[in-house]
């Protein structure tokens, strides 16, 4: 919660500035059925992805924060959907040179919105009505945030949607292509990042996941609690490798929880990173007062990721 509205306060004061950076979206769709199709699985429904991108063919973007656009409204619709399925369909068409629409629908079977309810949803703090918020959970910031983001980006976001029935919600999107590039993120064959034994206390459901599927996607598999008391437990019974730690937890916070596992491992023994939306100076100084190694800012980056990790790595003699 503390992150999105981090996030929506960013972007109302307008100091929310939009990367242009060639990626792959189909890497970035794998990482999304990734973090969904377990949470699908456990409700029972269905997750089909429906995608028709070229090959050879990137994009010109912001892929972080498109990401984040398509983590809320995924999440959003497996969340509200108790029965059915849930479908990610992403289309591409080219409609000039070095430049094509994208048309990224995500489809559920869920609860369903009344039309009475569909502006205001896409406002901070708003949810359908109050006894949704009290069912499901939830701040009512995703959505806000995924339209202002689509806003910066000159997108758009459209529901259709019927009580009972489910939902569409629709981000299209012009937006230039690129010819596929060699990935940036190439782990040196002389370091072990996969050997990593790592601990990821985060008590967002959703940044769980991401967290999980980066990691997956280097062949790492985390240990995951949800707050910080829970981590200097475990710490205390179990051998890590490295632990990333967020810093706005419930229970304990992560500061407390450095703190508290710096009396009994060094930064040496134990590195401990902080994954935190406070990125200013002092608080980056507070940070490695209290004993974390280094810091991440959120939402992650999984380039930024990987060169962290590879410090801590095993180096294998050439």
């Amino acid at each position: 919660m503390i992150n999105d509205i981090l996030d929506i306060s960013k972007i109302e004061s307008k100091r929310l500035v939009l990367e242009r950076i060639p990626f792959d979206l189909t890497a970035l769709i794998q990482r999304i059925n990734t973090m969904f199709e377990q949470s699908a699985a456990s409700k029972a429904i269905v997750w089909k992805i429906n995608s028709n991108i070229p090959k050879d063919t990137w994009f010109v973007g912001d892929p972080m924060r498109l990401e984040q656009i398509m983590l809320n409204l995924c999440s959003n619709a497996i969340k509200f959907t108790n029965a059915g399925s849930v479908t990610l369909n992403v289309d591409t068409q080219l409609i000039a040179p070095n430049k094509a629409q994208l048309t990224i629908a995500v489809i559920d079977t869920g609860i369903g919105i009344k039309a009475t309810q569909h502006e205001k949803l896409f406002s901070a703090f708003t949810q359908a009505d109050n006894s949704t918020s009290r069912q499901f959970g939830g701040t009512g910031l995703g959505l806000a945030i995924a339209k202002e983001l689509s806003v910066l980006m000159n997108a758009n976001i459209a529901l259709h949607s019927e009580l009972d029935k489910g939902s569409t919600f629709t981000f299209t999107l012009e937006i230039e292509t690129v010819k596929a590039q060699e990935p940036l993120i190439k782990p040196t064959d002389n370091t072990n990042i996969a050997a990593l034994k790592i601990l990821v206390a985060e008590d967002n459901p959703v940044n769980q996941m991401v967290i999980k599927a980066m990691l997956g996607s280097l062949k790492i598999v985390p240990q995951v609690v949800e707050n910080g008391e829970l981590a200097v437990n475990i710490i205390k019974k179990q051998h890590f490798d490295l632990v990333l730690m967020d810093c706005q937890m419930p229970v304990m916070d992560g500061y407390r929880a450095t703190a508290l596992i710096r009396q009994f491992k060094t930064a040496e023994e134990l590195p401990i990173v902080a994954l935190t939306a406070d990125v200013m100076p002092e608080d980056k100084a507070h940070a490695q007062a209290v004993g974390f190694n280094q810091h991440l800012a959120k939402p992650l980056e999984l380039i930024k990721l990987t060169e962290c990790l590879a410090q801590y790595a095993v180096v294998y003699e050439q």
